[in-house]
């Protein structure tokens, strides 16, 4: 009787690993962990993003960001974290390929890259650029990398400038395109445990 039960909980030893929820690891600027959720004030009123769940797009695992208008998921989109940077994978299920490059690393000043993607028949074609820079918000002052990203997607321009504060991620946003504009800035941030 006792060979049965050594032998099944080596077994669940070995095995458990398997069963365990995969988790992406954060980033300083990008945090990635389940629960992590953002409260961003705008002239309409209160949009909330949070990490819902970690899940594969494909063969990579991403965080899912889900973007809500009070309790009513308006948009979502899967990161993840690679030695390269943050990438964006899927926004609404449509897939880039290659995925986008939303922050290079190492994050540093004066830094570009280029972007070259396609959904679908679809081409995402720009530039991002860093620029450090220190930015209030309310009684708050962030260190922050400020992110500005111009592409052309179809026939549309879209111009999205990104705020990112360490250990809280993106703490402001403009973003511009087809004559709207949307202004975003942090009202709360809850670290996900």
């Amino acid at each position: 009787m006792k060979r049965p039960a050594a032998l099944f909980a080596v077994l669940l030893a070995v095995a458990a690993p398997a069963f365990a929820e995969e988790t992406i690891e954060s980033a300083p600027y990008y945090p990635t962990k389940i629960g992590s959720t953002w409260k961003y004030r705008f002239a309409r009123g209160v949009l909330t993003n949070k990490i819902t769940r970690h899940e594969k797009v494909g063969d990579v695992l991403c965080a899912r960001l889900d973007t809500l208008s009070g309790d009513k998921v308006v948009s979502n989109e899967h990161v993840t974290i690679t030695k390269n940077g943050v990438e964006r994978h899927a926004t609404l299920g449509f897939r880039p390929e290659p995925p986008v490059l939303l922050l290079k690393f190492p994050l540093k000043d004066k830094d570009e890259w280029d972007i070259d993607s396609k959904v679908g028949d679809e081409t995402i074609k720009g530039k991002a650029n860093v620029e450090k820079e220190e930015l209030k918000i309310g009684d708050k002052t962030y260190d922050t990398f400020k992110v500005t990203t111009d592409v052309k997607t179809g026939t549309m321009q879209i111009k999205s400038v990104c705020w990112y504060a360490k250990d809280v991620g993106m703490v402001k946003q403009n973003l511009n395109f087809a004559g709207n504009e949307v202004k975003l800035e942090l009202e709360e941030f809850k670290a996900g445990e």
